[in-house]
């Protein structure tokens, strides 16, 4: 079954607490930055959700990522024989299906147990479809499967602010985060090239080749902005008003995109895509999520 080392690997850290921090940035800014009561249980619940979606869908993704793991990242837990596929699978499942569990839950106000967050819950089942579907088909099959991975990733702050039974406040930041994801992704697939071709899977970089799939990512993280900024752009479009700092924060998280984008169309190698991108590119969204919780503040 794999030690405690393995399983805490698996899940990938990273991944959970970007998500947790990011059904936190959509709780908060509801709550607190609209000047509203913060209920702390209906957080807590709130984030430990997001936790367990994310850490199962990662457990799930390895199962089936494994043929291309083999190539790409064989000091990956299940590439070395850690712990057994198919327990990796199921215990997937099970956290998600916990996940789903405690978003239904979550109620905002941390009233008696009776008493459901139907909208939370209701999100959190499309995200565990949208992550099954990409775990056992999506991600074989080009832009599509990118597509899925940027609805998940755009509803996390849509996810911590259904937590308090507001998730449409911040759709500006929803919408931003999906069109930059899906760039991201088609980064990460270009990374991967190599490994996923050996596995015989279609992803765009794939299909339209190294080049052409990095155009494309740059185009796509240069679209996101005027998403993002949409409460500027249009006013009257949003109703969130948030403040100068957001303002720049996704100014600045576009910027730092694009300036990790350079180094992999100078050198696109598999080495290079590992440090900007899978690396680089999370630490750059750490950075953005800091900012997004001051914002709540502001």
């Amino acid at each position: 079954m794999g030690r405690a080392k393995d399983w805490a690997l698996i899940v990938r850290p990273p991944i959970v607490l970007i998500s947790v921090l990011g059904a936190s940035v959509g709780f908060l800014n509801v709550t607190i930055g609209e000047g509203r009561p913060f209920p702390a249980i209906g957080w807590a619940v709130n984030a430990l959700a997001a936790g367990l979606l994310a850490a199962g869908l990662m457990v799930h993704n390895d199962y089936y990522d494994l043929a291309s793991d083999k190539v790409n990242r064989p000091h990956k837990v299940l590439a070395r024989g850690r712990i057994r596929p198919k327990a990796a699978r199921d215990v997937g499942i099970a956290l998600m299906v916990l996940g789903v569990a405690a978003a239904f839950a979550g109620h905002p106000r941390g009233s008696l147990p009776d008493s459901l967050n139907l909208v939370a819950g209701a999100i959190a089942v499309t995200v565990l479809a949208d992550g099954l579907l990409y775990n056992t088909v999506g991600k074989r099959h080009g832009i599509f499967g990118h597509v899925e991975v940027a609805y998940g990733v755009a509803l996390i702050p849509i996810f911590g602010a259904a937590g308090d039974r507001l998730p449409l406040l911040l759709w500006p930041l929803g919408l931003g985060l999906f069109v930059m994801e899906v760039g991201r992704e088609i980064m990460v697939g270009a990374g991967d090239i190599e490994g996923d071709r050996k596995a015989g899977w279609v992803t765009f970089a794939v299909r339209s080749g190294m080049r052409r799939a990095l155009v494309a990512a740059l185009l796509l993280y240069l679209a996101s902005l005027p998403a993002f900024l949409a409460p500027w752009l249009v006013p009257g479009l949003a109703e969130w008003r948030p403040s100068l700092l957001y303002l720049a924060g996704s100014v600045g998280f576009i910027a730092g995109l694009v300036a990790l984008w350079v180094p992999c169309w100078r050198r696109p190698a598999f080495e290079t895509f590992e440090k900007y991108i899978r690396t680089g590119s999370r630490l750059l969204v750490l950075a953005f999520q800091a900012l997004l919780l001051a914002e709540a503040f502001v």
